[in-house]
């Protein structure tokens, strides 16, 4: 993989993203207040028809029921390992809230307060280049005082002997 496409990317994906089941509520939690929102910011305004009204209901609706079922942590314990695609699910949902919000204001609709949080928020950033080099690095570092370090005398305790007493002829004793 060349270098301009690993420093796009990022390294993100070549290293395992660990989210616990609490990210994915809060994640959760976060979005359905953005749904919340707009929602109240939709049903009073009478700027927008009653057609977005009534396909904003159907989004909401199946917003909710993923809100409430969709959740990674409610179920037992072997959905933990099933946390990361719940996070990715709300990301899409997350997206498609800031499509909705988009096409509020396009209606003629004012969204009263802040606009919903773009998607992403959710999952941690990936690891960039510098920090993956600087890992790979470390761990070499750490690799070589395991393999090497063991056989260098002063590693294991032992003083190493004086430069004389190492190159001085040994003696021969007459039997």
């Amino acid at each position: 993989m060349s270098y301009a496409l690993v420093a796009a990317h990022g390294v993100g994906d070549w290293l395992p993203t660990v989210v616990t089941p609490a990210d994915a509520r809060r994640y959760i939690d976060e979005t359905d207040g953005g749904y919340r929102h707009l929602d109240a910011s939709v049903g009073p305004d009478p700027n927008v028809g009653d057609s977005f009204k009534t396909q904003w209901a159907g989004q909401l609706a199946a917003w909710r029921e993923f809100a409430t079922t969709g959740r990674a942590d409610q179920a037992g314990w072997s959905d933990w390992l099933n946390t990361k695609a719940v996070m990715e699910q709300t990301d899409r949902w997350s997206q498609q809230l800031t499509d909705w919000a988009t096409a509020f204001e396009q209606a003629g609709g004012k969204i009263v307060g802040a606009k919903p949080v773009p998607p992403g928020q959710g999952l941690p950033g990936g690891v960039s280049v510098g920090q993956f080099t600087g890992l790979v690095v470390a761990a070499g570092v750490l690799a070589a005082i395991i393999v090497i370090g063991p056989k260098l005398p002063s590693f294991r305790g032992k003083e190493a002997a004086p430069a004389q007493a190492r190159h001085a002829p040994r003696r021969r004793i007459a039997a």
